[in-house]
């Protein structure tokens, strides 16, 4: 008896389901990947945002406004500069610094300045710098954040959160201030967090 093998239209349809199994299976990995990248970069995302408002806030308890007390730099107006992509700078005066850790002038009374740089095309997200000045002198400067979203600057006004919308200088503190970290896709709030300042700290 003779064995019969395989036709040639019987192999083609053996490598067309073989290929087409493939095919659903690498679409499947590929998507699984996908939306596991995704997970983590939400997860990084928000992990920056919440990390660069604590850093704030660790400034903005010791934020201070109105007329200068003794010891405090002579300027301790607010000063927020915006433009349509969010916040570019914050700067105000603060007291006893609790970033000091790295360099002890910060001890005293400093006027303490955030700077967020953004792409040029505003496409990537944006990095955030420290910089003090004390006593006439600008104190080392240090990246805080590599990769926030946007920032959001918002006074109360009328009981209603108002956006800051242009450059705009504070001879007092707002009572009330929000920080909002959009997403740079514009998929949300990253972090949201709500500071009432005044006084002139201790």
């Amino acid at each position: 008896m003779t064995a019969r093998g395989f036709t040639l239209i019987e192999i083609l349809v053996a490598v067309m389901l073989t290929s087409l199994v493939m095919v659903l299976t690498c679409a499947a990995l590929s998507s699984t990947l996908d939306a596991h990248t995704a997970v983590r970069r939400a997860e990084r995302e928000g992990r920056q945002a919440r990390a660069l408002l604590d850093l704030i806030g660790v400034d903005l308890d010791g934020a201070m406004h109105g007329s200068s007390p003794q010891g405090m730099p002579a300027d301790t107006s607010w000063l927020f500069e915006v433009d349509d992509q969010g916040l570019r700078a914050l700067e105000f005066p603060a007291a006893c610094s609790l970033m000091s850790y790295s360099e002890p002038a910060e001890l005293g009374r400093v006027r303490v300045r955030y700077e967020f740089s953004a792409a040029p095309d505003h496409t990537a997200p944006q990095s955030v710098s420290r910089l003090a000045y004390t006593e006439g002198r600008i104190l080392p400067g240090r990246a805080v954040c590599t990769a926030v979203g946007l920032v959001q600057a918002e006074t109360l006004r009328s009981g209603v959160w108002t956006p800051l919308a242009a450059p705009t200088i504070l001879n007092d503190a707002p009572a009330a201030l929000r920080l909002v970290v959009l997403h740079p896709d514009n998929r949300g709030v990253l972090g949201c967090r709500t500071f009432l300042v005044g006084g002139h700290g201790p």
